[in-house]
């Protein structure tokens, strides 16, 4: 059976998190003030794997590597705009 699970993200930079291989990230967004992410987890044991998520500012600069990367969401937060990537490697 699946289950969604939140996992709390930097508000700037990277976050490294072991996920399921499995998992499925379904949303980006803020509670209270932090960014988190939703994602879907299987029940039962299932090995992990590191994946790693990055957040960029509007206006700040950031690796053209990272738009070959996917694409997860924008969130809003009192005046700033966050965008949100799952990094891959690709170089």
């Amino acid at each position: 059976m699946k289950m969604i699970y939140k996992y709390l993200l930097n508000s700037y930079g990277t976050t490294d998190l072991d996920l399921q291989q499995r998992s499925e990230v379904l949303k980006v967004d803020l509670v209270d003030g932090s960014l988190y992410l939703w994602a879907t987890v299987l029940d039962t044991p299932t090995p992990v794997r590191p994946r790693t998520f990055e957040v960029v500012g509007t206006g700040h600069p950031f690796s053209e590597n990272l738009t070959k990367d996917r694409y997860l969401g924008t969130v809003f937060d009192n005046g700033f705009v966050w965008h949100v990537f799952e990094t891959t490697g690709i170089s």
